[in-house]
């Protein structure tokens, strides 16, 4: 089988904080993150109400565990034999007594080890749920934090698109002025800055969103600043699908849960074979008896017995249960076959995506961007002579900072597409990124 190696470029970055310190990518509990964002996640699964919840419930299912398994308990039996509704005499009859009886069902051979082994197998499958919510919930942080860099990124160039449009309404009008340009040079560049202003008014809001979602996301009381990614590094790194997938088939959490409840059904079908043989219950009785009207002493009763059903109807009982047993088995490996053929695909879907983004930001960066600015200088250089127009100038200029902003984009998108796959395979990964001599750094 052709191996696939896929070449990943990341660019790696945190928002600052004023000491300028650096720090490294590293493999969270969940996904791989900086410290700033594995904070943001910890403290979100912290404080996540269904989180907590669902863990009061598995501490509950843990007791369960434990006391599965446990013979029933044993039944004490206090009773009056034979009594004559005559008299109600106890020294009248013979078979007259007083009963102290204690009996113990006791469950066919192998019940009781099925009973624990399924509880275990329940409790196990509850894990793999809430740990499927925890890489959820960090997803959706980690997503949403990029998104929120994004926005921010967006902002900085948008900065610096309306400081050069308006430098560029200044010398418009001094042009203007001198007799050199032409008023409608002046409109043009003003058109432009307003639609900067507009862009800006909306990135402002959309990243006042980002702050607010990551705020609910986090469960916090009040809204508290969020610092942005910016200014992402690029280490170089390989990977193949191959380790991929078999990282994911060991840890990807719908498959722990679909596992366990393959095993969790075949321990079902197991136990309900076993409802075929009966439970048998011990039962021991002592009876008491007075002395008789003429005062000879009688001997006391001691009984014992032993009792077991009949499954007389199993048609209608024990083959029903063995039948929805082996169903339930049968549709939970159908389940599972079905992750094990999309799960990969999806890998393999994401691992293209983020190659695709890598592929392109090279070609921004390395084609696009370096043709942008000499278009831009060039149409600068003719500008100042006259051999090209005021909006030729200026679009060339716009261009530039645009294409750059684009190739931002595309490694925000390869984050993204990571903490998706990382996500997807249910393990952090890509931790030892700066391993390879770029750091995070901060302001």
């Amino acid at each position: 089988m052709k191996r696939m190696v896929i070449m990943i470029t990341f660019l790696i970055g945190l928002s600052g904080v004023a000491t300028g310190n650096s720090a490294e990518l590293n493999d969270g509990k969940y996904l791989s993150a900086s410290p700033y964002l594995s904070s943001l996640i910890d403290e979100a699964i912290t404080e996540n109400n269904d989180i907590k919840s669902m863990q009061e419930k598995l501490l509950g299912m843990k007791e369960k565990t434990d006391a599965a398994g446990s013979l029933p308990d044993p039944m004490l039996g206090l009773s009056v034999l034979n009594l004559p509704t005559s008299s109600y005499r106890f020294d009248e009859q013979a078979m007259t007594q007083k009963q102290i009886a204690i009996s113990q069902k006791v469950p066919w051979y192998g019940k009781r080890s099925l009973q624990s082994s399924m509880a275990e197998k329940n409790y196990q499958k509850y894990e793999a749920i809430i740990l499927a919510k925890k890489i959820d919930l960090s997803r959706k942080i980690a997503q949403l934090y990029y998104d929120l860099g994004i926005v921010e990124t967006s902002l900085r160039m948008n900065k610096k698109l309306i400081e050069m449009l308006s430098q560029t309404v200044s010398i418009a009008e001094a042009r203007y002025s001198s007799g050199n340009g032409a008023q409608q040079d002046i409109f043009q560049a003003q058109v432009e800055l307003s639609k900067l202003l507009n862009e800006k008014n909306n990135l402002e809001e959309m990243k006042q969103m980002k702050v607010l979602k990551l705020n609910e996301l986090i469960n916090r009381d009040k809204v508290s600043v969020i610092k942005p990614p910016v200014d992402l590094k690029e280490p170089l790194i390989e990977l193949t699908l191959s380790d991929l997938k078999t990282i994911m088939i060991e840890n990807n959490p719908l498959l722990m849960t679909q596992k366990r409840e393959i095993e969790n059904t075949r321990i079902e079908t197991d136990l309900a074979k076993k409802e075929y043989y009966p439970d048998i219950e011990f039962k021991l009785a002592y009876g008491q008896r007075d002395k008789d009207m003429t005062g000879k002493n009688l001997d006391d009763f001691l009984s014992a017995s032993v009792t077991f059903p009949i499954p007389l109807w199993k048609n209608s009982k024990q083959d029903k249960i063995l039948n929805s047993a082996e169903k339930e088995n049968a549709s939970a490996t159908a389940s599972y076959q079905n992750l094990m053929v999309a799960l990969p695909y999806q890998i393999e879907g994401l691992v293209t995506e983020i190659d695709t983004a890598r592929k392109n930001y090279h070609l921004y960066k390395n084609t696009l961007i370096v043709q942008a600015d000499q278009w831009a200088r060039s149409a600068l250089s003719n500008f100042e002579v006259g051999k090209v127009d005021f909006g030729t100038m200026m679009n060339a200029r716009i261009r530039l900072l645009r294409l750059q902003l684009q190739a931002e984009m595309y490694i925000y998108s390869i984050y993204q597409k990571q903490a998706e796959l990382e996500a997807l395979i249910g393990k952090p990964v890509f931790g030892n990124f700066t391993k390879h001599g770029k750091d995070i750094t901060h302001e």
